[in-house]
């Protein structure tokens, strides 16, 4: 396991709890890539099919989507259990 999946491990058992309880969970699927040329390319595939990407900040994990699919970036608010207009 590299340095990236153990951050990731660390934060998902520290915050299971409160994330279970915030985020809409029942649909995650989730893959843990690297910064190879594949990896970048199936992040890529991803976006561009309206799926979500989770990636480290200096602080905290985001979410990103295609910012110009509008069910994408629904999907972001949905996921995190926030409301929408």
């Amino acid at each position: 396991m590299n340095s990236s999946q153990n951050e990731l491990s660390a934060f998902l058992q520290k915050y299971s709890s409160e994330l279970s309880s915030k985020v809409n969970t029942s649909r995650v699927k989730a893959q843990i890539l690297n910064t190879t040329e594949e990896d970048l390319r199936k992040a890529s595939e991803k976006i561009q099919a309206g799926g979500l990407v989770s990636f480290p900040t200096e602080t905290v994990y985001g979410l990103g989507a295609n910012a110009l699919d509008e069910e994408a970036v629904k999907s972001i608010f949905v996921t995190k259990g926030l409301n929408i207009l």
